[in-house]
């Protein structure tokens, strides 16, 4: 199988689909210069080769009763490669996890969390992150407000 690069279209095709998802191949096309076909063909592709990773609705947190974002940075008693994948492949399991990186540096995992209360957040580390033997130490910050969350990438450079 050949290595797919995308072109100029499809790096246009990308940029339009991040700002709007939900605009029709039709609508994709008009914007990008290319009929409904070739642009359905070409989104099929992107997808089909991972450029395109998934198609997801950004939801308002407050408005579905959970105000509470919460960050923890954690550092693991050991970092042999069993531990850090099964402390990652864990937190991905976890629906209150939203983003877990791993990172280099003092922490090994920076977590971000949606919570309904601080009360949630605080069962959480009891029940779920706390007993983790091989955590060794948690650092928690409350965000305050989101100045920025973007989730679409530079595409030109």
């Amino acid at each position: 199988m050949y290595h797919f690069i995308p072109d100029e279209t499809d790096l246009k095709i990308m940029q339009v689909l991040q700002e709007n998802a939900w605009l029709s191949a039709e609508q994709v096309g008009r914007k990008v210069n290319k009929s409904k076909s070739a642009t359905a063909e070409r989104i099929q592709k992107l997808l089909a080769h991972g450029y395109i990773r998934q198609v997801t609705a950004l939801l308002n947190r407050q408005l579905l009763g959970k105000p509470v974002m919460m960050i923890a940075l954690v550092r693991l008693k050991e970092h042999g490669s069993g531990i850090v994948a099964a402390f990652g492949e864990g937190m991905a399991m976890l629906p209150e996890v939203n983003v877990c990186l791993h990172l280099t540096g003092k922490y090994d995992f920076m977590l971000q969390l949606t919570m309904r209360s601080a009360e949630a957040y605080e069962r959480f580390l009891a029940e779920r992150l706390f007993p983790l033997p091989f955590v060794d130490k948690v650092h928690s910050s409350l965000v305050l407000n989101e100045m920025k969350l973007n989730m679409t990438l530079q595409l030109a450079d």
